[in-house]
């Protein structure tokens, strides 16, 4: 129960979540809970094990529904495959001590119950290279920012970059952003370099 538990809290901050007081409430609750179903384990052992399939099925749901609510939209399929996995995987928990009443389902529910961990493990695992991708993009575009200061030539306009090398503007630009440039002449430097070409108004 201490995993799952662990499961849920590590879903809960995944998701932007910041612990609360309230949480601290609902895991003691939780505890209690589990607490007075071990004792009564040996007296009323289904009992005891619904209650406990019954927990973990909040767990599930709660960890499954945090996941569909608050993950970010743009990590879609990773979202939606660990939510939907661990809401179905809580579902199936609860009904799980059912089938221990049917001996030939005991092997198919098993069965059923490792593809539903799979499928849980295989969501958050997507979730997870999701995000990295998304701050690899974040960091990627942050990168192509041009920032702080640059030494630039007072005369030819130059810039020197980290190795020490003295580029054309245009160069050092185009090699740090997704610029282009489209050259031309502005009005002082055609009176300058062209004045034949100056019109008088």
């Amino acid at each position: 129960m201490l995993g799952f538990v662990i499961m849920v809290g590590g879903a809960y901050r995944f998701t932007g979540n910041a612990f609360k007081r309230w949480n601290v409430y609902a895991l003691f609750g939780f505890a209690s809970v589990w607490a007075v179903a071990m004792l009564l384990m040996p007296h009323y052992s289904f009992a005891s094990f619904f209650l406990i399939m019954a927990l973990r099925t909040v767990l599930f749901v709660w960890a499954g529904c945090m996941m569909l609510k608050f993950t970010p939209s743009n990590r879609t399929a990773g979202r939606r495959l660990a939510g939907w996995s661990l809401i179905a995987w809580g579902v199936y928990v609860l009904l799980f001590p059912f089938f221990f009443q049917f001996p030939s389902l005991i092997h198919p529910a098993f069965g059923f119950l490792v593809g539903f961990h799979v499928l849980a493990a295989l969501g958050l695992v997507v979730l997870v290279v999701e995000r990295v991708r998304v701050r690899a993009e974040d960091s990627e575009d942050h990168a192509r920012r041009l920032e702080g200061f640059l030494p630039i030539c007072s005369h030819c306009k130059k810039i020197r970059d980290d190795n020490d090398i003295w580029q054309p503007i245009e160069s050092y630009i185009r090699d740090r952003s997704d610029a282009e440039f489209s050259h031309g002449i502005c009005p002082e430097c055609l009176k300058v370099h062209y004045p034949e070409f100056n019109l008088k108004t």
